[in-house]
């Protein structure tokens, strides 16, 4: 879709697309709701939520403007780092994603983990650190076998 010399870009966008995501967006939190009401009581979600809300209001304190961005790199740091790493894009995706969390853990665990769960600050910083240098190996390892060969 073009916005270029467009009187309306935001109505052209509002288009059946958009609803259709827009509403399996809703339809999809409302389902994780219902799923996550099975398995806590709603006080417990009510107190992990506050819970949340309060570290999210002292990484704001801490961090100011990027506290929204921390907190959505947060939420996607596991799923967005390269299980294998394959080339320096990977590696330096992996690196970049881990470094978010290993310079923020206390912020980390406190906004992505599941306080009612047994999973523990250093599991979590741990797999961090595993990712950090394996990226780390593959881009020593890519850089070196780049300096011994010939040059043409």
């Amino acid at each position: 879709m073009r916005f270029n010399n467009n009187a309306d870009p935001f109505t052209t966008s509002l288009n059946a697309n958009f609803w259709t995501y827009a509403a399996d967006d809703v339809a999809l939190t409302a389902m994780a709701l219902v799923a996550r009401l099975r398995k806590f009581s709603p006080a417990i979600i009510k107190r992990n939520s506050k819970a949340k809300v309060m570290a999210f209001l002292e990484l704001q304190n801490n961090h100011f403007t990027l506290a929204p961005s921390l907190l959505r790199q947060f939420a996607f740091a596991n799923s967005c780092i390269p299980q294998k790493i394959e080339d320096m894009s990977d590696a330096y995706k992996a690196i970049a994603k881990a470094d978010i969390v290993l310079e923020n853990p206390k912020f980390y665990n406190k906004i992505i983990s599941e306080p009612d769960t047994n999973i523990q600050e250093k599991h979590n910083l741990q797999f961090f650190n595993t990712i950090k240098n394996s990226a780390i190996e593959f881009m020593s390892e890519s850089s070196s076998s780049f300096s011994s060969s010939p040059s043409h």
